[in-house]
């Protein structure tokens, strides 16, 4: 899985694009991010499929 971090400069915030490989991911439905910041729960911040971006390398 590779990460990619995008500070935006009109936020406070960044946006972080994860890349799960294909072959991974027709194990399961749906994936998410967990931690500490939102309590453990998998619902709270689930990730969206989007089409892999020309500028991102995998």
């Amino acid at each position: 899985m590779s990460i990619t971090k995008k500070y935006i400069k009109s936020k406070k915030n960044h946006k972080v694009t994860f890349i799960i490989p294909k072959k991974s991911s027709q194990e399961f439905e749906r994936a998410s991010v967990v931690g500490d910041f939102n309590k453990w729960d998998s619902h709270a911040n689930e990730m969206k499929k989007i089409k892999k971006p020309e500028n991102l390398k995998q």
